[in-house]
């Protein structure tokens, strides 16, 4: 039987008070059904941070560990489908991709806009670090102790998506059927279940962060682990391993090789202790110390992800333009404005910064040319200095458009892991990453975003996030290492990159 798919939309501005906190006042009245999950650019500024997307209760899960993916069908929204579970060997992007309805001409509905949101239906999720196996001729194995998928994606059939330029919350409903008339029932009914979801139930209380006063909070301060922190390598052996890339450069195996490490903790003592309330409470104190355009929570059986990244991995958008914003190049804030603005400008003039990221915009641009068309790739931002909350970065914009005959599993093979995490060349940092750090990566160094059903994607770099599992919050942090690299210094910028989310911690305990 063929399938029809429509979209019905209802705007919700009305009913929902679209001010500052709308974010956090939806995904509030989400948090009761399974798997909620948000994109969240509410606190952030520029033409990234315009769209906000909520959801939860996904019809379909899909996990893949290698090969071996696993489809989960919790509704049977789809005719024909049935609620369960299946098993499928095969390339999980194409399997994932496939999974993906497909809608035609959104006409009828995109008139409601004023800009149609680049997500209306699709999948949300991640793409973890070793996923990178399945795109790249490189075998990982380090140890990996929390056994998550390499990937895992939401299939939506009620997505709400807030306009924070124009304050404006619609409700998107999905609809499947044998016919269009059928389709579109389906869709309007599901659209009228979540505007009912938002207007039906009593305001929650977003709560307040607190003030930094615990030994988390005195760490982002003066920089010193706290005691209960547990380091993969620490600062010994972090300058063991930077010296160790040091040798594979001049070696000649390598030009740059970014090296992490994790740091885990134990979990705030809020909330009661759950997990889910322990990954929202963090998720809210992150959004106000460390604004960012592609800041996510996915509250997941497995994990809670709770991520603040400013880093742009990749998007791709109906027209088949595509863009990364890679970041090489890191300082902290300033402690007073002057000390600020000298940073920055320390940055810009940076010899080594500079080199490092010169180097991964050549990767990025011979990745992006391996699916693009013959001279469409294009650099038009090179080393732009950009302020976050608590550090400077140095970002490079890469932009191409992708060939007629390659699609968006071949981009992603084309270009993950992302290069900014792995190094130049990419497999040989790969190989070199592998074999230095203790554990595996998981969905750090991966990638957030969504896969939406007219064909486009945008997917955040994995940095600056927070897991909570089982009792612990693990981070990681890390550098590019390059033949002039001081161990300490490299091991200081480490920690200057988890600043934020330590103070997150300390404003939950």
């Amino acid at each position: 039987m063929s399938m029809v798919s429509a979209l019905a939309i209802r705007e919700l501005t009305d009913a929902v008070d679209p001010r500052p906190g709308v974010v956090v006042r939806l995904f509030e009245r989400l948090r009761e059904q399974s798997t909620p999950w948000l994109l969240d650019s509410e606190t952030s500024e520029g033409a990234n941070a315009r769209f906000s997307f909520v959801g939860a209760d996904p019809y379909l899960v899909m996990r893949a560990w290698g090969r071996h993916c696993r489809f989960e069908t919790r509704r049977a929204v789809v005719p024909g489908s049935e609620v369960g579970t299946r098993e499928v060997e095969g390339d999980a992007l194409d399997l994932a991709i496939d999974a993906i309805p497909h809608l035609g001409d959104v006409d009828r509905v995109a008139a409601m806009f004023d800009r149609v949101p680049p997500l209306l239906a699709g999948a949300v999720g991640y793409f973890g670090y070793e996923l990178g196996q399945s795109c790249e001729p490189v075998h990982l194995s380090a140890r990996d102790d929390f056994s998550l998928p390499d990937l895992l994606l939401l299939y939506n059939d009620r997505i709400a998506v807030i306009d924070h330029q124009l304050a404006r919350v619609f409700a998107i409903g999905l609809g499947f059927a044998g016919c269009e008339s059928d389709a579109n029932a389906r869709a309007e009914q599901a659209s009228i279940e979540l505007e009912r979801t938002f207007v039906t139930r009593a305001p929650c209380d977003a709560g307040t962060t607190r003030k930094l006063s615990t030994p988390a909070a005195r760490w982002v301060l003066d920089r010193d682990p706290p005691p209960d922190a547990e380091e993969s390598l620490g600062s010994e052996h972090y300058a063991e391993a930077v010296e160790a890339v040091r040798s594979e450069i001049a070696a000649g195996n390598v030009y740059q090789a970014n090296l992490t490490q994790r740091i885990d903790l134990n979990a705030p003592d809020c909330d009661g202790g759950n997990q889910s309330e322990i990954g929202w409470s963090l998720h809210r104190a992150l959004r106000e110390i460390n604004p960012a355009p592609f800041a996510a929570y996915f509250s997941l059986p497995e994990v809670e992800i709770v991520s603040s990244s400013p880093e742009r991995f990749l998007r791709l958008d109906p027209d088949r333009r595509v863009e990364s914003r890679p970041i090489k190049g890191t300082r902290r804030r300033g402690a007073s404005p002057e000390e600020d603005a000298l940073l920055a400008k320390e940055l810009e003039a940076s010899p080594k910064d500079r080199a490092e990221n010169l180097m991964i915009v050549d990767l990025v641009r011979n990745d992006l040319g391996r699916v693009c068309e013959t001279g469409s790739v294009e650099v038009p931002d090179l080393m732009a200095i950009e302020p976050y909350a608590t550090v400077h970065q140095m970002v490079s914009t890469v932009r191409g458009k992708l060939r007629a005959d390659r699609d968006r599993a071949d981009l992603l093979r084309a270009t993950f892991p992302p290069g900014s995490m792995t190094g130049a060349p990419k497999i040989a940092a790969m190989e070199i990453i592998d074999r230095i750090e203790p554990v595996r990566r998981g969905i750090y160094s991966g990638a957030i975003g969504y896969l939406d059903a007219r064909g486009g994607l945008d997917l955040s770099v994995v940095i600056r996030t927070l897991l909570v599992r089982e009792g612990r919050v693990h981070m990681h942090g890390g550098g590019a290492v390059v033949s002039d690299s001081e161990p300490e210094a490299e091991y200081r910028e480490a920690l200057d990159k988890v600043r934020a989310l330590l103070a997150a911690l300390a404003c939950c305990e």
